[in-house]
């Protein structure tokens, strides 16, 4: 009975000088300093992923955090997600994200972070916004290069056509830019 007795005694002496001793290294110590960025290019094509990266700074010895980050995009179904760093894994992540296919939207990032047991952070908010994608015309009937063929525009290069200075093939070409709004 002495003889386990010392065992035990000996298992949680090693477990307390491994904490003691873990702490003064820094081996496993989450101060609540800890921060978490979040980067990704802030304007995209509509329907496009992009890929979000997530930053540890001020972290040391072992540590976790965990993450919850949501997009919201008006009229769309939000995405959430949530993540999960730890120290032996690194301090960057990417998680990608599915933009709406429309053009000229502004979507909004915002989430928190938690490091071990520490109180929550919360990260900024920030906007995504998809590019307005102006058709370019080949035919070079658009005239004052708005992106699109107008009536007026198509009606000149038809006269153009008619005195030999535009090829049929152009004509055509102009007539389904006016028809699909190059």
């Amino acid at each position: 009975m002495a003889k386990q007795n010392n065992t035990i005694f000996w298992i949680i002496g090693g477990i307390l000088v491994a904490l003691l001793v873990g702490s003064q290294l820094e081996l496993f110590v989450i101060t609540g300093e800890e921060t978490v960025k979040r980067s990704y290019t802030s304007i995209v094509d509509a329907g496009s992923i992009v890929n979000v990266m997530y930053k540890v700074e001020g972290a040391s010895g072992q540590w976790g955090v965990s993450i919850i980050d949501s997009l919201s995009c008006p009229g769309h179904t939000g995405v959430s997600r949530k993540i999960v760093m730890i120290s032996t894994e690194g301090t960057l992540k990417s998680v990608s994200y599915q933009i709406p296919n429309e053009e000229g939207l502004t979507c909004t990032f915002g989430g928190n972070y938690q490091f071990g047991d520490k109180m929550f952070k919360t990260f900024p908010s920030q906007t995504i916004l998809t590019r307005i994608i102006t058709p370019v015309c080949e035919s070079n009937a658009d005239s004052n290069n708005n992106g699109f063929v107008d009536r007026t525009e198509l009606g000149v290069y038809i006269d153009k056509w008619i005195s030999g200075t535009v090829t049929r093939i152009k004509l055509g070409k102009a007539i389904q830019e006016w028809v699909d709004g190059c």
